[in-house]
C-alpha cells in the first residue's frame, strides 16, 4: 500500500469512527437506565461546549489558513470535521473560547464522502473558498461586511452563507468545456488591483481524474458576491499543490505545479485569462517511487513535503533536486512552509524544523513532538508574528511560536485533543 493510500485511509477512518459511534448511540435500547445515562451525557456535553472545551464538538483538523487583513489583524480559518471555523487570530494568546468568530454549517454528509480538501481565504478575510468532496463553495461570513471589516467583537451575529460554484467550465479561447468532479488545495486570494478582483489558484480533477490548474476570480461582496473559474490547464495525474513563485506580485509571477511526475512551471496571462506551460520539460523527481504532498516555493527553490521521503529541495534554475532529508520523520510529511532559513514541515511526529540556509544540506534543527493520535497534517504561517498553525488531525489545531533561533513552543490549541508541549 502506497503512502498516499495510507494517509487517505487515516482520514476516512477518523470520520467513519465518529459516524459509527453516533449510529450505536441511536440504536440503544429504550430502557429507563439508558434514558438517564443519555440525559446525563447530553447535559454534560452541553456544559463542556458552553465552557469552551472543544474535544467532542469538533472533528479532525486537517487544514488551516491564515490571512492578515492589516498589520495588526489576522483571521485563522480551520477545517474541523465537515465545518469551517473562523477564528480571531488576535485572541489566540488570550482565551481560545473567545476566539471563535463564526462556524459554517456542515459542508456535506457523510463526512467521509464530502471531506474538505482545500481552503483559500480572500484578501479581506470575509469569505473562504472551500473544496469539499465533489464541490467547490464559498463560505461567506456576511456580517463582517455589513458591520465594517475587520472587527473583533462580531460574535454570534455573523451570518454564514454557502454559495456553490458551477463546475462546468468553458475554457476561454478554446472550443471545449471541462466538467470538474473534484477539487484539491487552494491558495489564499491574491489581489488583482487592475481588474478589482481577488484571484485564487486551485487544483481541479476532471472525470478521468486528471489534475488541472484553475484560476478562480471573485468579484462583488455580500449578495453580489460572484466566483467563477476563468481559466484551466491540464497538468497530469496526481496534482498535489499549485502555488505562485511570489504571492505579492501575482498575477505577474510564474506558477509552479507539483504533480506525480515532478514539477511544471506555468504562466498566467491576466489579459487573455489563459494559462500556459512555460517549458514542456518537467522537473522530474529523483525516482518514480517518490510521492509528493504540500509545497512552498520562491523564485529560486521549491520545497516539497515528500510524504515518507521527508523534505526535497529543488533548484528551479538547475531543474534538479539539490537537497533531501528525512531526519526526524517517523511517518508522513504533508505540508511545508519556509520562513527565513528554516523549512517548517507538518509531519509525523508533529512539526519538524530544518535549517535550509545551505539548500544542498538541509539539517534537522528542532522537532516539536505532538504525540497522541494527532501529529502534523498541514500547516500555515504568519510570518509577521513567527506563529505556525499546525493542523494536527485528531489533536486539533496546535499554535506554535518560533523562538530561540529555530525552536518552537506551543502557545495555543483549538479543536479536538488538548494543548500539548513540544515533548508530546
Amino acid at each position: 500500500m502506497c503512502w498516499r493510500s495510507y494517509r487517505h485511509l487515516r482520514k476516512i477512518a477518523s470520520c467513519w469512527t465518529s459516524h459509527k459511534v453516533i449510529k450505536l448511540n441511536k440504536g440503544m435500547p429504550k430502557y429507563p437506565v439508558w434514558s438517564l445515562v443519555l440525559v446525563a451525557w447530553v447535559v454534560f456535553a452541553f456544559s463542556v461546549v458552553a465552557e469552551g472545551t472543544y474535544d467532542s464538538s469538533y472533528g479532525s483538523t486537517l487544514l488551516v489558513k491564515v490571512q492578515n487583513t492589516s498589520a495588526s489583524e489576522r483571521r485563522v480559518f480551520v477545517h474541523s470535521g465537515c465545518l469551517v471555523v473562523m477564528l480571531d487570530g488576535n485572541k489566540l494568546r488570550e482565551n481560545m473560547e473567545n476566539s471563535i468568530i463564526a462556524t459554517s454549517r456542515p459542508l456535506g454528509s457523510p463526512c467521509d464522502k464530502n471531506s474538505v480538501n482545500g481552503i483559500g481565504v480572500n484578501t479581506n478575510a470575509s469569505f473562504a473558498l472551500v473544496s469539499h468532496g465533489t464541490s467547490l463553495s464559498a463560505v461567506y461570513f456576511a456580517q463582517t461586511e455589513t458591520v465594517g471589516y475587520p472587527q473583533k467583537d462580531i460574535g454570534d451575529a455573523v451570518d454564514v452563507v454557502v454559495q456553490r460554484i458551477p463546475s462546468l467550465v468553458h475554457r476561454e479561447g478554446l472550443n471545449a468545456t471541462t466538467n470538474f468532479v473534484g477539487y484539491g488545495r487552494i491558495t489564499n486570494g491574491m489581489r488583482d488591483e487592475e481588474n478589482n478582483r481577488d484571484l485564487f489558484i486551485a487544483v481541479g480533477l476532471d472525470e478521468q481524474k486528471n489534475g488541472h490548474a484553475l484560476i478562480i476570480a471573485s468579484s462583488g461582496k455580500g449578495a453580489t458576491l460572484s466566483l467563477k473559474i476563468i481559466s484551466s490547464l491540464l497538468i497530469g495525474q496526481g496534482v498535489n499543490d499549485i502555488r505562485p513563485y511570489d504571492e505579492q506580485t501575482f498575477p505577474n509571477s510564474p506558477i509552479l505545479a507539483n504533480y506525480v511526475d515532478g514539477l511544471k512551471v506555468l504562466n498566467y496571462d491576466v489579459n487573455t485569462n489563459m494559462l500556459s506551460i512555460v517549458n514542456q520539460q518537467s522537473i522530474t523527481y529523483p525516482d518514480k517511487s517518490s510521492h509528493s504532498d504540500g509545497m512552498d516555493v520562491n523564485p529560486k527553490f521549491a520545497y516539497i513535503a515528500a510524504q515518507g521521503n521527508g523534505l526535497y529541495v529543488y533548484d528551479l534554475n538547475k531543474k534538479a533536486v539539490v537537497g533531501n532529508t528525512d531526519e526526524g520523520l517517523t511517518g508522513w510529511a504533508g505540508g511545508v512552509r519556509v520562513i527565513g532559513n528554516f523549512a517548517l514541515v507538518a509531519a509525523d511526529p508533529g512539526l519538524i524544523i530544518y535549517d535550509v540556509k545551505d539548500p544542498t544540506k538541509p539539517t534537522l534543527q528542532y522537532t516539536c513532538k505532538m504525540g497522541g493520535s494527532g501529529k502534523g497534517w498541514n500547516l500555515a504561517t504568519d510570518k509577521g508574528s513567527n506563529l505556525v498553525f499546525v493542523a494536527d488531525n485528531q489533536g486539533g489545531l496546535q499554535i506554535v511560536e518560533l523562538v530561540d533561533d529555530g525552536k518552537g513552543t506551543i502557545i495555543g490549541h483549538f479543536g479536538q485533543g488538548v494543548i500539548q508541549n513540544c515533548d508530546g
